[in-house]
């Protein structure tokens, strides 16, 4: 199959993407990411950044977005397993089937939906393109499925882009 983009011989395969070449997929999804970065106004110009590093797939993920990141907004950036010191931001590796499990949870428990007031980096980033990701940035580890997540995996393959529609649902909630 060849890239949706640029023609290339693509060989990812996600449904809701098409098929996409290694460097258009990675493209793509640090995209996505800088957009809900400026939408969303999260960094600012030397802002002090702690990344949480709990030495999962997601944290590495996050530090590649934000060395990306770094070369175009000037930003102090320290990696720590653990939050110690004062920083402006703390940036978890969080994404967004998490935050979709967060928003269900608050759904059936009747509790009130609130957004943590750490940045979630990694939002708008499927555990399927993060698994993806994993094999193009060539990292090890794994993606760990919660009972919720493989439910959520479920719908999304039997309703394509009810993940996404599900967290455009809780953004809403959380604005009201």
């Amino acid at each position: 199959m060849k890239c949706i983009k640029c023609q290339n011989s693509g060989t990812t395969g996600l449904k809701h993407l098409g098929p996409m070449c290694n460097k258009c997929f990675l493209r793509t999804i640090e995209k996505r990411v800088r957009k809900d970065l400026t939408t969303n106004k999260i960094f600012a110009p030397n802002d002090h950044i702690l990344l949480i590093n709990d030495k999962s797939v997601k944290a590495a993920i996050c530090r590649y977005f934000l060395d990306s990141i770094k070369k175009d907004i000037p930003l102090d950036i320290h990696i720590k397993s653990i939050k110690t010191g004062e920083y402006d931001k703390i940036v978890t590796s969080a994404n967004l089937d998490y935050e979709i499990e967060s928003f269900l949870e608050s759904l059936f428990t009747n509790k009130p939906y609130t957004q943590s007031k750490e940045v979630h980096l990694l939002r708008t980033v499927s555990d399927e393109e993060i698994i993806t990701l994993k094999k193009i940035l060539k990292l090890k580890g794994s993606v760990k499925k919660t009972k919720m997540g493989k439910i959520l995996d479920k719908l999304e393959k039997q309703y394509p882009g009810s993940k996404f529609g599900l967290f455009k649902s809780s953004s809403r909630t959380s604005a009201v």
